[in-house]
């Protein structure tokens, strides 16, 4: 495996942990009024949405790069 596969995992790692710590801080902000947005434009569901999103692209290309760094 290369370093630069090695790199590219632990960025994606350290990207979903960061964006999940993004939706802690966002919660904390709202202390506890509604923690569940509808508004499309609310920073807490854009937040929330983009830590979703990366949960469920973040292990498939994790899986990606491995299969392609052991390749010919």
């Amino acid at each position: 495996m290369s370093t630069i596969t090695i790199i590219c995992m632990a960025s994606l790692g350290i990207l979903l942990f960061l964006l999940g710590a993004n939706v802690t801080r966002h919660r904390a902000l709202r202390g506890s009024g509604n923690q569940a947005p509808t508004d499309p434009a609310d920073p807490l569901l854009i937040a929330v949405r983009a830590h979703g999103n990366a949960a469920e692209y973040i292990p498939t290309l994790l899986v990606l790069l491995l299969v392609c760094s052991f390749g010919p």
